[in-house]
């Protein structure tokens, strides 16, 4: 993840990987026990974005995050939601073999 402006996307830095997301939105965390949280944000480019315990770095999950606040990635037990650009809310659930689908 890159940064686009200083005053939209701030570093969020997970393990140790460092990208950037956007300043607004929410970002969560799922713990998968033993230690290892898996954190989710919308990157600059509006997509999902996700990090973990040796991830090696961020790795997107694609979709496309409504740029309207309040807006963000909500991690919930079987993956992560986003408002989309048409305003429905979207989940992509773990492992991550599917796409995006309507919650």
């Amino acid at each position: 993840m890159k940064a686009t402006s200083a005053a939209d996307a701030c570093p969020v830095t997970a393990y140790g990987y460092t990208g950037y997301a956007i300043c607004d939105f929410i970002y969560s965390t799922y713990d998968w026990g033993g230690g290892n949280l898996e954190y989710f944000v919308v990157g600059t480019d509006y997509q999902i974005w996700h990090a973990w315990k040796g991830s090696g770095g961020w790795h997107s999950l694609g979709g496309q995050a409504s740029r309207a606040t309040p807006n963000g990635a909500y991690a919930y037990a079987k993956g992560v939601a986003t408002y989309g650009t048409d305003r429905n809310l979207w989940c992509r659930d773990h492992p991550w073999t599917n796409g995006w689908r309507r919650c």
